[in-house]
Formats: structure tokens, C-alpha cells, sequence
């Protein structure tokens, strides 16, 4: 069974590679792993109950229950969120029931949302649902509004920006 010679024309199997993780390379010296330029992932079998604070990049395939602050916010087809969502740029394309406070919101075809949203550009491909008063913010001062919905997150009052 365990003799090099293989009688019956059995080949061995061979060990599996290792795996590496893929790398990008940049204009300096070291090249950078791709995880670095990757955001964060919540998965379709995944439920978070909680608020969600990052200062990068979020996508959501699963379902959330909280308040949701990032820099950039994908929430797919299949995604599910209940709460408030601040960020620069939105892309929905599952359902949303809550307050959306961004730049750049994108509404997908399959997306439905339910809540108010306070842009500065907006775009809702045709057979998005919205349901809700939109507000055109003059200003571009994501700031506020991400410490505004933290602010919400946490119970306390916001402060207007001076």
C-alpha cells in the first residue's frame, strides 16, 4: 500500500499547491497584497445585528440590522439593510429601508429603497424603487453628514458644522 511501485497502474496523487495570496504591485519597492486594496465583505449567508463603522470600502451581500458609515457602500442584489446609511458614494442594488446620506447615490434597476436620502447626485436606473423624499445637499461635506450619523448611531444630537 505504501511501496513505491504502483502494480495496478495507479499514479500518486500529487500534494496540492500552496496557496499564495495574489499581490499588486506598486510604484515603490514592496509590492502590496491585493487584501490591501480590497474593502470589506458581508457575505449572503451572513446577518449582522449592529452598527458598522469603516473608513474604507464595504460591500454587503447579506443582511443588516444598524446603522452603516464607510467611504464607499455596494449593496448587492440579494443584500438586505435596515437603518441608516451614510457615505460618499452608495451603489444599491438590493433593498434598503432606512435614511441614506451620501454624495453619490446609484439606485439599480433591482434595487428598493425605502427612506429618505439626502445626495448630491442621484441616479435611479429605470425599474428602481424609491419610496421616500429626496434632498439635494449644495454642499460636498461628506464629513458632516458621516459624523452626523455617527453622532444618530450613538444617540447624541448633531452638531451643525461652523
Amino acid at each position: 500500500m505504501f511501496s513505491k511501485n504502483h502494480p495496478r497502474g495507479e499514479q500518486p496523487v500529487p500534494a496540492p499547491a500552496p496557496i499564495v495570496p495574489a499581490e499588486r504591485p506598486t510604484s515603490g519597492s514592496r509590492p502590496v497584497p491585493a487584501a490591501a486594496h480590497a474593502g470589506s465583505l458581508i457575505s449572503t449567508e451572513l446577518k449582522i445585528v449592529g452598527n458598522l463603522n469603516s473608513s474604507g470600502d464595504l460591500r454587503i451581500d447579506g443582511t443588516v440590522e444598524g446603522d452603516i458609515t464607510s467611504r464607499t457602500l455596494v449593496i448587492g442584489e440579494g443584500a438586505r439593510v435596515e437603518g441608516s446609511v451614510a457615505a460618499e458614494t452608495v451603489r444599491i442594488s438590493g433593498t434598503v429601508s432606512g435614511h441614506i446620506k451620501a454624495t453619490n447615490v446609484a439606485i439599480a434597476r433591482t434595487a428598493r429603497v425605502s427612506g429618505d436620502i439626502t445626495y448630491r447626485t442621484l441616479s435611479v436606473e429605470e425599474g428602481g424603487v424609491l419610496e421616500g423624499q429626496c434632498r439635494r445637499n449644495e454642499t460636498d461635506n461628506v464629513a458632516t453628514l458621516r459624523t452626523g450619523a455617527q453622532a444618530s448611531a450613538k444617540g447624541e444630537a448633531a452638531r451643525p458644522a461652523e
